[in-house]
């Protein structure tokens, strides 16, 4: 895995690996990477992000023979992530898989906003909710947010980050 793999490099690997992605549509795409930390795999096809807020974005891994990719960025992602935000989708539990393999809590759960619907997230995911995690050790009390709070869901988020490992 590679470190600081230039931003703009990083978005256009990932913007074509989405594509092939199953379920890709549930990994965002963000405009811009450049004040993030980007990992890539020498080829191309796995990695991730963190923000200089410490919020982990864009992970994916399209190298179906790299069925440890997640394990074997724990480390890294436990030790610099602070946050991130998944879709609660049963056509792939994100949620469970950020907390079985980076020990992640959900924070806040925030109900599916159709005014933010892309690439038919709602039809296909069943109006997924989503969930804002946290890296800590401390006891999480999870809440619940309607569609409208996202500012809300993300604030209970930051303030569940103050004992991180």
């Amino acid at each position: 895995m590679y470190e600081n793999i230039d931003g703009d490099l990083f978005h256009d690997c990932f913007e074509i690996a989405r594509t092939y992605l199953l379920n890709g549509e549930l990994v965002d795409l963000h405009d811009n990477y450049n004040d993030s930390t980007c990992y890539l795999s020498d080829d191309g096809l796995s990695g991730f992000a963190i923000t200089k807020n410490g919020d982990l974005v864009s992970v994916f891994n399209l190298d179906k023979a790299k069925k440890g990719f997640l394990s074997a960025i724990s480390t890294i992602v436990k030790e610099r992530a602070k946050t991130l935000d998944c879709y609660v989708s049963p056509q792939q539990d994100l949620q469970g898989m950020y907390e079985r393999f980076f020990y992640f809590k959900a924070a806040s759960v925030m109900d599916y906003n159709m005014e933010y619907d892309h690439d038919d997230i709602a039809k296909n995911h069943n109006n997924p909710k989503v969930a804002f995690m946290v890296n800590t050790d401390k006891t999480v009390e999870t809440k619940n947010f309607d569609k409208d709070s996202y500012d809300q869901a993300q604030a209970y988020q930051r303030r569940s980050t103050r004992k991180v490992r």
